[in-house]
């Protein structure tokens, strides 16, 4: 295979559509296979063709944007729940083209999943993480032995002391 500008675009193109193994994409050895090139060749033109590399690069990246846009449009739909038609389709043998069996019977059914709680929580905790947080709040408020409010020296000494905990910790 010869390097050409052809081959930088088919590169970035295929990359774009299938991905490479790190980003739940396609094996290298896919790749390879499709743009007509051994594993050496690859390595070598990474190294010493820049707009190849760059190619390599943005089709992984534009993969991985795609990825992640579908996997969260996936997430949406699983959390709020959603209805699928489901198609059954029955066949017998057909006796003039045992290639072309002859469908004998159809049936559709919706099917109905329920939204899912967890993954609910999921986004919420990523998508606005000022209004939902995925852990507890520790809010207390200190009160001496006998339940009496505390004056305000005894909460400044409260406070010093709490302080030179917190700097001990550090």
């Amino acid at each position: 295979m010869k390097f050409n500008a052809g081959v930088v675009r088919n590169t970035e193109e295929w990359i774009t559509e299938n991905g490479l193994i790190e980003n739940g994409g396609a094996k290298l050895c896919d790749f390879l296979k499709f743009i007509g090139i051994d594993k050496r060749c690859f390595y070598r033109w990474m190294k010493d063709k820049p707009e190849f590399k760059d190619a390599v690069e943005n089709g992984k990246t534009e993969f991985k944007s795609r990825l992640k846009t579908d996997l969260v449009a996936s997430l949406a739909k699983v959390a709020k729940g959603y209805e699928v038609e489901e198609v059954e389709r029955e066949f017998k043998p057909n006796p003039a083209d045992p290639n072309k069996p002859i469908q004998t019977k159809l049936k559709k059914k919706k099917v109905n999943y329920q939204p899912n709680v967890g993954a609910a929580i999921f986004l919420l905790t990523n998508l606005d993480p000022e209004n939902w947080q995925n852990r507890q709040k520790g809010d207390f408020i200190i009160r001496d032995k006998d339940d009496k409010k505390m004056t305000i020296d005894e909460i400044n000494e409260e406070i010093d002391r709490l302080k030179k905990i917190q700097g001990n910790e550090e």
